[in-house]
């Protein structure tokens, strides 16, 4: 009987550490994330910011609680739900718990709940001898030229490197290889496996490689981007092959790098694209089948032609920001990207992204600054990238405001405050700008104006203040109401509402204090606001006011702590990928805790 017991209090014991590890990361999902991730959106990987100092020139702050945590919570329940699982199969109650942390884990990583390998069908199999991997001898598996395809993008290489290339996977297996050439490049020797296809050079390299892949018929493709020399004893695309096909098939697998100056890399990337900011990192967090998971690889990789065909190649973009973009967008698709260090490509040199690779990027992105894998930090204005900001309150009906167009509706705060300093007039932020100066700091990037209350006593004075504006070239005006107490300066994208008070909230402090009102850095700026802005914030906003919602004027927005669906779950910039509580994944670049 006791020994029954221990074990009931044992499994007690492991239940209630499930129920508590089930609770806390429901919680720090929602916490950190502020989205309601559904089953259904099982296929959709929602990337929040996770940055870290992993090589480069400039360290980058590691602040770090999404998609980093949720990786690492779903690592460790994925552990409690084997060790269910292998200590009480026989239970129900056990297999229905496992079952439990197993959708968890699905919605804290969704690669993690797609671990259940199968035997592969497409290449044999392979084993550890104790020093090393072998293929195992198989029958019934097709050859390798009709498993997988090349296309070679070598528009502009020297004919030396093509010959070089094309004899390198004409060495064994005889694949089918789809060569893109430019309609001026010499014309290289070929075997009869080769398909040469031009292309003028005005034509773009998506257009080339979708164009070369809807030639294919084999079930997967081997994007030899950047090669300078093929060699099958350390480049062997059946461990890609098998990799995949024991994954289930669909998803990308590349391989590690070595230049000709000798540099080895292993090619993965993580990368968070969140507030108008991306990062780029080298490096892995979890790995399977002695590779690594990746947000995108750099060089040459594997992906099923289904894939391909189904998310192209953006037809309208060329060089490196073609392939940051279509790995961007196979990610958030849901598929799996892996990178096998053993599978080394040999490449000329590491694939770079210049200003214009990352501005090319960033306007497809819709991004405004970039932390790059190789350390470089790029920074663009909104013209750069084709950001406006003509429709605010369109905007905020899903996402943030982006970076550009904040700084230009701060830039209305700037003009009334020196405009009150130069005439020595006193003024309280109020409504959403306090509310946005109380919790973040700076400018809410879900509203659309800015809100200030000046003494009604100086109402002439400010009046004035249109000459002032002129003078400045803010092309900025004063509006003035039919009963002359509400105030509106407005600007081209962007004003602030500026009704009147009497008198001031300043008059409720202490009298040692009255003639110094209370300030707060305001994105850099220091700015008058009430005299207690968090009692003013909490009055006006009323319940759960330290909670994000969307702006009042938003159709069916939800209460405090929660975020209205976004429109394009994929854009980067939509609300329900952030927190609806909390302050750091709104600083630029956004932070986390760890």
């Amino acid at each position: 009987m006791d020994g029954v017991a221990a074990k009931c209090r044992s499994w007690l014991a492991l239940r209630w550490l499930v129920v508590a590890a089930v609770l806390i990361t429901a919680w720090m999902t929602v916490a950190t994330s502020g989205s309601h991730f559904s089953f259904t959106r099982s296929r959709e990987i929602i990337h929040e910011p996770c940055v870290s100092d992993l090589g480069g020139s400039k360290p980058i702050e590691e602040h770090c609680l999404s998609q980093d945590t949720r990786r690492r919570l779903a690592a460790s329940l994925t552990k409690i739900q084997r060790l269910m699982s292998g200590g009480q199969s026989g239970s129900d109650e056990v297999g229905r718990w496992s079952r439990e942390v197993g959708r968890v884990v699905a919605e804290l990583d969704p690669r993690l709940a797609r671990e259940n390998l199968r035997p592969p069908t497409l290449v044999c199999s392979d084993h550890h001898n104790g020093t090393k991997f072998l293929v195992n001898n198989c029958k019934g598996v097709p050859r390798l030229a009709q498993v997988v395809s090349v296309v070679v993008p070598a528009r502009g290489w020297q004919p030396s490197r093509v010959s070089q290339v094309l004899h390198g996977l004409a060495a064994h297996h005889n694949l089918t290889t789809i060569l893109i050439l430019a309609d001026d490049d010499p014309t290289p020797d070929t075997n009869g496996m080769t398909l040469v296809q031009r292309y003028d050079h005005a034509v773009s390299d998506g257009k080339a490689l979708n164009d070369a892949i809807a030639l294919v018929n084999t079930s997967f493709v081997l994007v030899a981007t950047s090669l300078a020399h093929y060699s099958w004893l350390h480049s062997p695309l059946e461990r890609l092959v098998r990799v995949l096909d024991r994954l289930g098939g669909e998803g990308v697998a590349g391989g590690s790098y070595r230049d000709e100056q000798g540099q080895w890399r292993h090619g993965c990337l993580q990368r968070s694209i969140t507030n108008y900011h991306a990062t780029f990192l080298r490096g892995y967090q979890h790995s399977i089948l002695e590779c690594m998971y990746c947000d995108e690889v750099l060089g040459p990789f594997l992906a099923s032609t289904h894939l391909l065909q189904q998310h192209p190649f953006p037809d309208e973009v060329s060089g490196p920001a073609l392939y940051r973009e279509w790995h961007t967008k196979v990610t958030q698709a849901g598929y799996l990207t892996l990178a096998c260090p053993d599978v080394m490509f040999f490449l000329q040199e590491e694939p770079i992204m210049n200003t214009a690779d990352w501005n090319t990027y960033a306007t497809r992105m819709s991004i405004q600054t970039i932390h790059s894998y190789d350390g470089k930090e790029y920074k663009f204005k909104c013209s750069d990238v084709h950001i406006k900001c003509d429709d605010l309150r369109k905007t905020i009906t899903w996402y943030l405001i982006p970076l550009c167009c904040r700084e230009a509706i701060m830039h209305g705060i700037t003009i009334l405050d020196d405009f009150a300093r130069e005439k020595g007039l006193l003024y309280e932020m109020s409504h959403g700008s306090l509310l946005g100066a109380v919790k973040l700091g700076t400018y809410l990037p879900w509203d659309f104006d800015q809100d200030i209350y000046y003494d009604c006593k100086d109402r002439r004075i400010w009046e004035t203040i249109n000459e002032f504006l002129k003078a400045r070239n803010t092309g900025c005006h004063l509006r003035v109401s039919n009963d002359r107490k509400l105030l509106v300066l407005q600007c081209t994208t962007f004003f602030v509402d500026m009704p009147c008070r009497k008198p001031l909230s300043s008059h409720t402090l202490p009298a040692v204090y009255r003639n110094v009102t209370t300030w707060i850095d305001y994105g850099g700026r220091r700015v008058s606001v009430m005299a207690n802005p968090g009692s003013a914030a909490r009055d006006q906003a009323g319940p759960d006011n330290l909670r994000h919602a969307q702006h009042w004027r938003v159709p069916g927005h939800p209460d405090p702590g929660a975020w209205r669906p976004c429109q394009n779950p994929t854009d980067q910039a939509c609300l329900d990928h952030h927190p609806a509580d909390g302050s750091l994944a709104f600083t630029s670049p956004p932070m986390c805790l760890p």
